[in-house]
């Protein structure tokens, strides 16, 4: 990708994490909303040059990251870069409580409703489901996976890939932030804080389905 290319992938994220914290603020979402700092670290030092080159595209991006030498990890850690003031939520939380704000906004929902192909129209798009057709004048594809063909031909360029969570109570202190490792195999670690425990959320181990 360009540069321009990944500034405005990055402004779209910034615009989004903007979004979804003033839904949270106007509505009065209880999701356990925390602000924290992300850190992408080296597990060895034959990693921390990568690091190092990560931070200098920050800077190219406007990327308001900084590099530490201590990272707060019960791992060996040989430094880290991050950026403050990333958003950390209970997701299941805030889509439960999005779901009942939209219903109370008139905005329907329909589910287990499997749609087939989309085509787009001079003046409208049509939606084909297996219990008919939807017309709209904007549609937005938002699956996982592209179910339809027409756009870039994504299916013959994708995989699928599984990846692994665990969710565990600890005796350690809880540590603040949330880490991912800079290289593959990629692993991520945080911690889930309530109002009862803080929960170690382990992530990782990814691989292409069947492997």
């Amino acid at each position: 990708f360009s540069l321009e290319e990944a500034k405005q992938y990055l402004k779209a994220n910034e615009e989004g994490i903007k979004l979804i914290k003033k839904i949270i603020n106007e509505n009065n979402i209880q999701c356990d909303y925390k602000e924290q700092t992300a850190y992408v670290y080296a597990p060895s030092m034959d990693e921390v040059d990568d690091l190092k080159k990560e931070l200098k595209a920050y800077e190219k991006l406007g990327i308001d990251g900084f590099y530490t030498d201590t990272v707060p990890l019960p791992n060996k850690a040989y430094g880290a870069i991050g950026v403050k003031a990333q958003g950390q939520f209970n997701p299941l939380k805030y889509l439960y409580n999005l779901y009942n704000i939209l219903i109370d906004s008139n905005c329907q929902i329909y589910e287990n409703v499997r749609a087939l192909n989309i085509t787009p129209h001079d003046e409208h798009v049509d939606v084909e489901t297996e219990r008919g057709t939807i017309h709209a004048d904007k549609v937005i594809a938002a699956s996982h996976y592209p179910f339809d063909n027409s756009f870039g031909l994504y299916f013959l360029r994708l995989y699928q890939e599984k990846a692994y969570v665990i969710a565990a109570r600890t005796n350690e202190q809880p540590f603040e932030g949330m880490y991912i490792n800079i290289n593959d195999p990629v692993h991520s670690m945080r911690y889930q804080f309530s109002d009862k425990e803080a929960l170690l959320i382990l992530a990782g181990g990814n691989h292409r389905s069947g492997e």
